[in-house]
Order: C-alpha cells, then sequence, then structure tokens
C-alpha cells in the first residue's frame, strides 16, 4: 500500500539524529537551477513514500478545442465528427519504479587515534565522539553529491523529457515523461544554425514558443541559453540589426539603447528569482516580433562525472524555452534496507548514543523548499571488527508534468 506525505517522518532514530543536524546553509554551494523547478509552490508537488516502491506518475496535456453550435429546440449533440465530446484534463498515467541512489563511506578504527579538525589539542575527544564527529563529516559530503546527482536528473527531465534511473543505462533504464517529439528540434532545419552571423535565429525562436503555447496551452516567457548558443545570439548580425531599429532589452543591459538614447535599465521579473538563486544568470529582455516576451538567461555551472569530466548543466549548443508557468512534481520513494535487528539496535545505542523507539521530529535550521532533510535516508552499521560503514540513500524522480511547457533547441 502507497502511502504518501507532504512531510514525512525520518525512518529510525539515526536518521532522525542526522536530520537534525541538517542545516541548508551547508549546501548553498550546490547548483539548484534546474532542481528550483520542481516542487514550487503553487507550480508543483513534492510527494513522499516511505514504504511503496512504485509510483504512479501523471503527465498533463492541454487541447484548443472550441465549443460546439448547434441548432435551437433539438438535443445539443456535436454537428458532424469533428466535435468530440467534453472530458477531464487530458493526461498520460503510468507507473515506474523508484530508482535508488547510494552513497557510502567508511570509518576506520585508526581514524579515531587523530585529532580532527577544529579539535582542542589540549583537551582531546573521546573516540565514540570522534565517531559521531566523522559520520556526521560523511553525510554532509553525501548529501552534496546527492543535491548535484538531483539537479544533473532534474536538467534531464526539464531538456530532454527523459531522466535515467540508471546514469548511462540507456533508454531501457530511463523514466520517459512523453514529451512530444517536435519539442526537441535542430536549428540547421528552420532558421539555421545559431553560429552563423546571418541566421534566423529569430525564426528558431518563435517556432519554439508556438509550440509551447499551442501544444501546453500556456505562455512561453523565459529562454535558457547555453554558453556557445548566447556567444551566437549576441553575434547575430540579424538581430543586431533589428535590435538598433526595435531597441530589444538584452542589448541595452546597460541603460543605453543601440541608438544612444538613454533607457531604464532592464529588469528581471521577481518570479524568476528562485532560479537565479539557483544559478541561473539573468541577461536581460527579448521581445520577439509575434509579441512573445522572453526573460533572458545562462547557466555556467557544471558538474564532475563519475569519471572526473568536467560536464556544463546546461549544455553549450542548447536553447530551453518554457514557461513559468510549468507544473513539476518530484518524488522521492523508500530506502533500501532490511529491517533492523536487535543487535543493530544495540550497536546504534553504543556507537552513537541512540535509544530505539519514537522520537521527535527535529527542528530543521535553514530548511527550505528547494532542499529538505526528508528527501535523504541516514543509515549507519559496523562492518567489520575494525570499520563502521556510513549510508546515505535517496529514491527521486523529477517530474516535468506539464510536460509540453518545454522545447530544446539544438542550435549547432
Amino acid at each position: 500500500m502507497t502511502t504518501w506525505s507532504n512531510a514525512p517522518l525520518a525512518m529510525d532514530p539515526y536518521s532522525r539524529l542526522q536530520a537534525q543536524s541538517f542545516d541548508e546553509r551547508d549546501y548553498i554551494g550546490c547548483s539548484t537551477g534546474f532542481l528550483s523547478w520542481f516542487g514550487r509552490p503553487g507550480f508543483g508537488s513534492t510527494l513522499y513514500s516511505d514504504v511503496a516502491s512504485v509510483v504512479d506518475i501523471d503527465i498533463i496535456r492541454g487541447n484548443r478545442r472550441t465549443a460546439a453550435l448547434v441548432p435551437r429546440g433539438m438535443i445539443s449533440r456535436p454537428l458532424g465528427p469533428t466535435q468530440v465530446d467534453t472530458a477531464a484534463t487530458r493526461y498520460t498515467a503510468f507507473s515506474r519504479r523508484f530508482p535508488l541512489s547510494l552513497e557510502m563511506g567508511t570509518i576506520a578504527a585508526d581514524q579515531l587515534e587523530f585529532r580532527g579538525a577544529g579539535e582542542n589539542p589540549y583537551m582531546p575527544a573521546d573516540h565514540l565522539t570522534r565517531l559521531r564527529k566523522l559520520a556526521l563529516d560523511h553525510h554532509k559530503e553525501q548529501v552534496k553529491r546527492t543535491v548535484r546527482l538531483f539537479e544533473v536528473l532534474a536538467a534531464q527531465s526539464i531538456l530532454t523529457g527523459v531522466q535515467d534511473a540508471i546514469i548511462g543505462g540507456g533508454v531501457a533504464n530511463q523514466y520517459d515523461f512523453c514529451r512530444n517529439a517536435t519539442h526537441t528540434y535542430a536549428t540547421a532545419g528552420s532558421g539555421g544554425s545559431w553560429a552563423a552571423a546571418g541566421s534566423n535565429i529569430m525564426l528558431d525562436i518563435e517556432i519554439a514558443c508556438g509550440l509551447v503555447r499551442t501544444d501546453a496551452s500556456v505562455q512561453p516567457d523565459f529562454m535558457l541559453c547555453g554558453s556557445t548558443a548566447m556567444a551566437g545570439l549576441l553575434a547575430n548580425t540579424a538581430l543586431l540589426a533589428t535590435a538598433n531599429n526595435f531597441r530589444f532589452n538584452f542589448v541595452n543591459v546597460g541603460g543605453v539603447s543601440a541608438g544612444g538614447s538613454v533607457v531604464g535599465p532592464t529588469s528581471m521579473p521577481a518570479k524568476f528569482q528562485r532560479f537565479v538563486d539557483g544559478g541561473w544568470i539573468f541577461r536581460g529582455t527579448l521581445e520577439t516580433p509575434q509579441g512573445f516576451v522572453l526573460s533572458v538567461f545562462t547557466y555556467m555551472d557544471t558538474y564532475t562525472t563519475g569519471a572526473g569530466v568536467v560536464t556544463p548543466l546546461m549544455p553549450a549548443v542548447n536553447t530551453l524555452i518554457g514557461s513559468s508557468s510549468a507544473i513539476c512534481d518530484r518524488y522521492f520513494g523508500p530506502p533500501e534496507r532490511l529491517p533492523m535487528t536487535p543487535t543493530e539496535v544495540s550497536d546504534r545505542r553504543f556507537w552513537f548514543g541512540i535509544e530505539p523507539g519514537p522520537a521527535m521530529v527535529p527542528a530543521l535550521k535553514g530548511a527550505g523548499d528547494i532542499i529538505t532533510p526528508a528527501m535523504f535516508y541516514f543509515d549507519a552499521y559496523k562492518s567489520g571488527r575494525r570499520e563502521i560503514t556510513v549510508e546515505t540513500q535517496s529514491a527521486p524522480i523529477f517530474a516535468p508534468t506539464m510536460t509540453d511547457a518545454w522545447v530544446t533547441l539544438d542550435c549547432t
């Protein structure tokens, strides 16, 4: 049976102990530009399950059908086959097993013999105190790595409409959120490569805006450019010529238009502050001939793969166009663990000073709605006569529920 909650309890007293030490300020250095889209108040939900390993996800689709006109005095049925009966919101439902993220660290017996960072050399801590401090340090680093994984998975979901269940595991190990295939396309087939100075970049932007408006029934209002795509945008001769005539805001960020007249500085709508706090960089505002008004951003943050390759979170050649009204939900499943044995309960009591049984939910310091301790499960166990293993697990799915509210352009 699935149990959903907006604020689940930690799974055991040890998890509660580590959650009590959770401080969101420890993770400020972690990029959350894409992660910030999921679970936003008013535009998404955060759902936790501490028992069910399968989740049901509904992907919402819109339509633009009109009402029917019928002759008065007759039974009101549609005229002809083109007008179908009304229905509730269209959606695609599917069930998937939760993925599992697992980070592990080992505390060896010989580590307890040495003074830790910040420890008073004239009043050394005992071995158990050092053990508990090392366990907390491990969990903090594991949470940082897991948050970076969250950001990578959230970026996948928004940019491609799919999320890996196993990194690099191929199509068979992905969650497919059923994005319309037309919402990912290469600009070379329409306006041309953005690297070409005279390419029709505005055509590409308006095609993407039209797809969002038509297929998702929401207004596109932002554009996120990779570094190469942004360079092409700023160097595009056709766009610059139009900007000289119409004074696109992103051209006169400094407060002076291309024609030399003084104008007010370009301001960012407050609704995007959440994403700027997560690492996005506001560049200005672009208004298209058809009347679409887009706030323009870049995102320069990177992550390091398991192979040691530094990789941009926003691919350099891509541009993302979408709507801030998009609904994005996130789901967190249960950990993977056998029931605790009496021996483990006894070990926990000795090593960490934790009594089994109910415990109060900790008061969290600085916890916001982007990263919360409820996303993680902490565990520790004796793995030999000379070492203890500490683990951090998480089971995240980031679902761009309004899947067609995004369009990704390959600008090469």
